[in-house]
């Protein structure tokens, strides 16, 4: 869609800037219940990169009247995050077990 968007495709057009539209609204009641100080976007769409946070800070500053803006920036490790807390977890979780002695077997 993104790539669409930027020939000017106007179907692509509408569908990235409702996707934004959504983004801001959830990102809106977030801001205003935590107050982070920066707001970390994560995924896939991450790799737009300015595509996606420029228009995206832009709504964000008409949405928050009363909220200072928290920093926006996209996730070092993008759509990997996931992959990679799992790798993490399952790492933590063999240096917890301990494993009986390997005998090894003939024949094979």
């Amino acid at each position: 869609v993104l790539e669409l968007a930027k020939a000017g495709d106007p179907t692509a057009v509408a569908v990235w800037g409702d996707a934004l539209d959504a983004l801001a609204r959830v990102l809106t009641t977030y801001i205003s219940i935590l107050a982070p100080s920066r707001v970390v976007v994560g995924g896939g769409v991450s790799h737009a990169g300015e595509q996606l946070l420029g228009p995206l800070r832009e709504r964000l500053r008409h949405r928050l009247v009363w909220q200072q803006e928290p920093e926006l920036v996209t996730a070092v490790l993008a759509d990997e995050a996931g992959c990679l807390g799992a790798a993490l977890l399952a790492r933590r979780a063999l240096k917890r077990t301990e494993f009986p002695d390997v005998v090894p077997t003939q024949g094979r």
